[in-house]
């Protein structure tokens, strides 16, 4: 920027790794300082978490075709924050959570559409990848149910109260998952916007993808917050 004489900083367009089940960690920590980063920074932006893209054999490469698909994401990232000026390119991430004794209410920006929860971009996963940790241990009886109560809004139903120093995941995963990463086997979750209905691409195989935006891995602390 100094030597060009440019006025703003580089844009930076990432996106979310979600390898760490492959390396047998349950803690995610690179994913989720890529997303603060990309909230704190006004030059970074997170295109996609690559939980949606197929993987190698190996469970832990992109496919040829998964590559490509990241590009197309992260090129439409380019597209609304530089040639559309829309702002910066936000991924579908929580903006705010109510956390009650019956029930916790996630609010979301959605970059386009609704939310909508479904098995489009990955496979089914409990609680469609919400959990709720009680002293560093997944409460397995704790979530009743998951659904989408308007536009940007995901409620959790409980089946008890919470301990005040729970900490709310998406897209973790759980002890005693297969060591992979992707969306049939990796940490993974089921939420997504409804972008992709209109906006979709073929890729060089002839395939077509909807290009749905996936939420970001993400952790929520009662206490403390994001």
């Amino acid at each position: 920027a100094k030597i060009v004489g440019q006025k703003f900083r580089p844009y930076i367009f990432t996106y979310q790794v979600g390898a760490h089940r492959k390396y047998a960690s349950d803690t995610m920590q690179i994913a989720l300082a890529q997303w603060r980063v990309s909230r704190l920074r006004p030059d970074v932006s997170l295109a996609v978490p690559v939980y949606i893209l197929p993987t190698y054999t190996d469970n832990l490469h992109l496919t040829n075709e998964a590559s490509w698909l990241l590009g197309e994401y992260r090129s439409r990232a380019m597209y609304e924050t530089m040639i559309r000026r829309n702002g910066k390119w936000r991924p579908l991430e929580p903006v705010a959570v109510d956390w009650t004794s019956e029930y916790i209410d996630i609010k979301f920006h959605v970059p386009s559409g609704r939310l909508v929860l479904d098995t489009l971009l990955a496979a089914a996963t409990p609680n469609f990848g919400f959990d709720i940790r009680e002293d560093n241990a997944v409460a397995l009886d704790l979530i009743n149910e998951v659904s989408v109560i308007g536009a940007d809004t995901v409620r959790l139903v409980l089946s008890r109260s919470t301990a005040s120093n729970a900490l709310l995941s998406y897209a973790r995963g759980r002890d005693g998952d297969p060591k992979a990463s992707g969306p049939v086997l990796g940490p993974r979750g089921n939420l997504r916007d409804s972008h992709g209905v209109y906006d979709q691409v073929v890729s060089p195989l002839g395939n077509t993808f909807a290009l749905h935006n996936p939420c970001v891995m993400f952790e929520y602390d009662r206490q403390y917050g994001f």
